[in-house]
């Protein structure tokens, strides 16, 4: 920074030291600015950041309730306006100004009734174009949790196999992945 330059202490530990500065060069203090004074500073003033390493084109705004006491008071800033980035969390992808569902991480269901009184294998398609999935069936009637053998051999289809065939729709088959 040259000698003259103004900073935004937005972040101090004391918050009361958070503010409006000129920076006076690297061997003296750097000091209040005159519109970072005490009955200048008030709740909504803003300041935008041209330069800087991490907060280059930037606007703040205090977000601390008048009255303020300069060197008193833990002045809070907010960012706002222009500058602001957002990045996509897990389950999403941000084009442009638009979030969107990433149904590639997101978990999807398929679920369908199962059962047709003589089958012993029962292959369900579920076309959630993945072998990572979770396969569970339950009793129609009760809602009880029926075990099984479950293979996957598709990307697309899971398949059930019982000791007798289960009656026509008693069972629930639910895939998600």
């Amino acid at each position: 920074m040259a000698a003259g330059n103004r900073l935004l202490a937005k972040d101090q530990t004391a918050g009361a030291e958070n503010g409006v500065y000129v920076w006076n060069g690297a061997s003296a203090a750097a000091t209040r600015a005159a519109d970072g004074l005490q009955g200048a500073l008030n709740a909504g003033a803003a300041f935008y950041v041209d330069e800087g390493t991490v907060n280059a084109d930037t606007a703040y705004t205090v977000t601390t309730d008048d009255p303020l006491t300069v060197g008193t008071t833990a002045i809070a800033f907010a960012k706002f306006g222009a500058g602001i980035a957002y990045t996509a969390g897990t389950g999403l992808t941000l084009t442009g100004t638009q979030f969107a569902i990433n149904t590639t991480v997101v978990a999807r269901k398929f679920s369908t009734n199962v059962g047709d009184g003589s089958s012993t294998t029962i292959t369900v398609s579920h076309n959630l174009g993945t072998l990572d999935v979770v396969a569970q069936l339950y009793l129609v009637s009760t809602g009880e949790t029926v075990e099984t053998d479950t293979v996957r051999p598709s990307t697309g289809t899971v398949a059930f196999t019982f000791a007798t065939a289960p009656a026509a729709g008693a069972l629930r088959a639910v895939i998600t992945g």
